[in-house]
């Protein structure tokens, strides 16, 4: 059903830096009104929205980010982060999360489905709906699931001018070596596909 917004696609792999995208990439309305519309909307996997606002709110607490906590919390001191900003935060879990244990956390995001706005602003998030909009540096950078989403692997760059001399960047992707994705008629809307070997080749080009 999606396939209006994505349409034929087909995968690509690089085989020297090992990254793969899909080509063409889909029309950058369409993905803007998928994402604003139609990603979290009502009986769609995989988040199964829940009609009950007060279970969503409560979504903080699942395991998955109890566990993102528990490993941040190892590897960061968070008395030095001020500033946290969340692409594609989605409903701000963690963020919202760190900021219970963290108090003097302020919180910043980007995110423009409509089914996460509410909840956003609720929990205290300042949204930048367009990255141009941005006018504060960040000490951590958090993205969780997001980047595979994107048209442009720019952001990286964009990331390394958003961030304070010292400041850092906690993401995950898929890990999507070519054995992944080969024979799979249907990834949407996934458009980018990482493994270590091109997440380590990107960030030595982003100078991180």
């Amino acid at each position: 059903e999606d396939k209006k917004y994505f349409e034929d696609l087909k995968i690509y792999n690089c085989g020297d830096c090992d990254f793969s995208f899909v080509n063409p990439m889909p029309n950058e309305d369409k993905l803007n009104y998928f994402y604003k519309n139609v990603y979290r909307s009502l009986n769609r996997p995989p988040y199964w929205m829940t009609e009950n606002y007060e279970d969503l709110k409560k979504s903080y607490l699942e395991d998955k980010n109890l566990n993102y906590l528990l490993y941040l919390t190892t590897l960061v001191n968070f008395s030095k982060i001020k500033n946290l900003y969340d692409f594609g935060a989605g409903y701000g879990d963690l963020g919202f999360l760190l900021k219970k244990k963290f108090s003097k956390i302020k919180l910043f995001c980007t995110e423009n489905d409509d089914y996460c706005k509410r909840i956003l602003k609720e929990r205290d998030y300042t949204n930048f709906e367009n990255l141009k909009d941005i006018n504060t540096k960040f000490d951590l950078i958090i993205t969780l699931h997001s980047l595979e989403h994107l048209s442009d692997i720019n952001i990286f760059s964009k990331f390394y001018d958003l961030l304070n001399q010292n400041g850092l960047i906690f993401f995950e992707v898929p890990n999507c070596p070519k054995e992944y994705f080969q024979g799979r008629p249907y990834d949407s809307p996934h458009l980018f596909f990482f493994t270590d070997k091109s997440i380590r080749k990107i960030a030595e080009k982003n100078n991180m």
